[in-house]
């Protein structure tokens, strides 16, 4: 990539990596650092849709400059093209912040060129990796009531909130970590036991937090598991002793995150995400709430899909007004735009699905979210760019593993509202750009893995 030269290069990417692993570590409350009144969450929008726009330039120049997928560089720019059509359309105040607020989906795609970045320049050598890698254990911690009160005070005082880690955040991490490791170790024993020590530390906590990143956590576990089928069937004795020695670990971390052997909530539990929409509309929900039971709660009641599951219920909710509401508008091509909040948001219930601060808009589906404001033409825009990634990975490196974490991540979008904020995108593409360019040039990089 020759947009920039060498030192801005290396200056952005350091900048980069740095910011990357303090969003791992304390996610929302990093991102709502604020000074004069403008948040750190802000800037990198603003970051992001800068970025948007300099590679929105460039591929007219260089169409192939999008790992040679020109396709890709097309629908980035379309992306782009039909947010601008949208503006237009529905006469969008274009100097309002709370246009690009709720466009973040559009600018937060930048973000992976900062990963080809980083991977382009080998700014993440091992020593680096291993710092990425112990943010997992760190997420652990500070979820299972050992947050440094040090660093919650600072957010407290120069935050504009604190909030600890989500399920979403912390599966991320998993994901990442995960695929560190396979870069980082040379042993296949070694990745093999970091997998099943890892995930039986960390899945505990996931289905503790919520059932939509315990779901993905679970199905990724799941496939490498199926990738590492040769190496079982090789080694059935060394694979028999770490599943055999990962199982008190998965029960102490269920003993530590519940307090019980039986997957119960209970008072003294650890610490729920503070400023959870849907505990603020239904107070009775973490005594009630019990994520390894609800899978199969679905029902069909007048004419509407709905759920046993209160939170489940509440999505459900939304998600079909929204489509409802699009129908009769007749804005199923255009969408909302991004004048306003999406009506289907507006509860006269108090707190109603605004929560008790009145400021929760989020859908909870990153998909859904897309079609919303920008109408179906995004919608499918949006899927085929994640095809198109899918794709030129299997075509060029065959490294699946880099496609199990992108569809975890969606699948834990499709329930969260994690891809409507900052923190999680700003992660999620970051390594998403850093890995694709890695297995592109795995012939020339020590740092190299497959599938």
């Amino acid at each position: 990539m020759t947009i920039f030269n060498k030192k801005t290069s290396l200056v952005i990417a350091y900048i980069s990596a740095i910011l990357i692993f303090a969003t791992m570590l304390f996610g929302r409350s990093f991102i709502g650092l604020q000074y004069g009144g403008i948040r750190l969450g802000e800037l990198i929008i603003f970051g992001g849709f800068f970025i948007s726009i300099i590679f929105f330039l460039y591929s007219f120049i260089n169409p192939k400059f999008f790992y040679k997928e020109i396709l890709l560089s097309r629908i980035h720019q379309l992306f782009i093209l039909l947010f601008v059509l949208s503006i237009l359309i529905n006469r969008t105040l274009v100097t309002s912040p709370y246009t690009y607020k709720v466009s973040s989906y559009i600018w937060t795609v930048g973000f992976i060129f900062l990963g080809k970045l980083a991977a382009e320049n080998k700014i993440i050598n091992r020593k680096i990796m291993i710092l990425f890698i112990t943010a997992l254990p760190l997420n652990y911690l500070f979820s299972t009531g050992r947050y440094p009160n040090i660093i919650m005070g600072i957010f407290r005082e120069y935050a504009d909130k604190f909030q600890f880690l989500k399920g979403s955040d912390i599966l991320l991490t998993y994901l990442i970590a995960i695929i560190l490791s396979y870069i980082l170790f040379d042993s296949e024993k070694i990745k093999f036991l970091f997998l099943f020590f890892s995930s039986g530390l960390v899945i505990p906590l996931l289905l503790f937090l919520s059932r939509g990143a315990f779901l993905p956590a679970f199905i990724f576990f799941v496939f490498e598991i199926i990738y590492f089928r040769k190496f079982i069937l090789n080694n059935i004795t060394y694979s028999l002793l770490i599943t055999l020695l990962t199982i008190p670990i998965f029960l102490s971390s269920t003993l530590n995150v519940y307090g019980n052997l039986t997957f119960t909530k209970v008072a003294e539990s650890i610490q729920v995400e503070e400023e959870n929409i849907v505990v603020d509309s239904l107070t009775s929900l973490i005594t009630d709430k019990n994520t390894h039971t609800v899978f199969l709660s679905f029902y069909i009641q007048d004419g509407r899909l709905t759920s046993q599951d209160i939170t489940t219920r509440w999505r459900l909710d939304i998600w079909q007004d929204v489509i409802q509401d699009m129908v009769q508008d007749d804005i199923v091509i255009k969408g909302y735009g991004y004048n306003e909040i999406i009506p289907a948001m507006i509860d006269p219930n108090k707190p109603g699905r605004t929560g008790r601060d009145g400021k929760n808009e989020n859908l909870h589906n990153y998909f859904l979210n897309i079609f919303a404001r920008g109408g179906i033409g995004q919608f499918f825009l949006y899927l085929s760019f994640f095809y198109l990634i899918i794709r030129h990975l299997d075509r060029n490196v065959q490294n699946y593993r880099i496609t199990s974490y992108i569809l975890a991540a969606l699948i834990t979008s499709s329930f969260d509202p994690a891809m409507e904020g900052v923190q999680f995108p700003l992660i999620f593409y970051f390594f998403l750009g850093y890995l694709i360019s890695m297995n592109l040039n795995h012939s020339s990089n020590e740092l190299e893995y497959q599938s």
